[in-house]
């Protein structure tokens, strides 16, 4: 998301929201689906697993189409073993995984929002 085409896919799905323009559409449908392999060892907002999640919701809600509602599930599950159970919650190591971070970018903050829109995505929090 911060240094490559999940990022630039997101602002596509904007602009095609705004204009309608089916370029914009076609180059975010694409993108969409190229995330949603997997293939990384990352887990975060900024760049990772979350991120492509994130993407994906939004294809969902901006292209209206279920499978990437799927699509975020399946990226969604590369997370969860991850995840570190603990008294009264869930933590999430940050970009070392050497360490509980609690930041947007590279921490549970990030994932949690995601996961949140995951379990509601029809309670969009960026677009009705």
């Amino acid at each position: 998301m911060r240094h490559g085409l999940g990022g630039v896919a997101s602002v596509a799905l904007r602009y095609y929201a705004v204009t309608a323009d089916v370029r914009y559409r076609n180059f975010a449908w694409l993108t969409a689906h190229t995330v949603a392999s997997r293939y990384t060892n990352k887990l975060w907002q900024d760049w990772g697993l979350e991120g492509f999640g994130e993407l994906l919701l939004d294809s969902y809600t901006f292209l209206r189409d279920d499978r990437f509602l799927g699509l975020a599930r399946y990226v969604a599950e590369g997370i969860t073993p991850y995840l570190l159970k603990r008294v009264g919650g869930v933590a999430i190591p940050g970009n070392d995984l050497m360490k509980i971070s609690c930041d947007f970018g590279l921490g549970s903050a990030g994932i949690s929002m995601f996961l949140q829109r995951l379990r509601n995505p029809k309670q969009d929090l960026f677009c009705s």
